[in-house]
């Protein structure tokens, strides 16, 4: 008895559901869903100030205003009178520079 009475239940919700006039909502007018801030490692985070701190001054700079200021290439290098080109480089090249002092002091490190 139990086993009809929830499924005759299950059903009528369904059929309820159904009826029901519910406004149609696109996925590009559905807003993105937040995602909870993570706090980040104070350890970490100071050694990879470190880090920065050891490039040299231009793409010390540059990554500065791309990752910390959040600019945009194309922004940086109209605030330091430089190629768009020159910028993307710098940023290659720092990343490089990073990605290898983190992997030599501290191991591989996943994202």
């Amino acid at each position: 008895m139990k086993f009809w009475l929830r499924k005759v239940t299950a059903h009528r919700c369904i059929d309820y559901q159904r009826r029901r006039k519910l406004p149609q909502v696109s996925l590009d007018e559905a807003p993105e869903p937040m995602s909870p801030a993570q706090s980040p490692d104070p350890l970490v985070a100071r050694r990879l100030q470190q880090f920065v701190a050891s490039l040299p001054e231009k793409p010390r700079l540059i990554v500065i205003l791309r990752y910390q200021e959040d600019m945009l290439p194309d922004d940086i290098a109209a605030v330091l009178a430089m190629p768009v080109a020159t910028v993307k480089s710098h940023l290659q090249r720092s990343l490089a520079l990073l990605r290898d002092k983190v992997t030599r002091t501290m191991g591989e490190v996943t994202i």
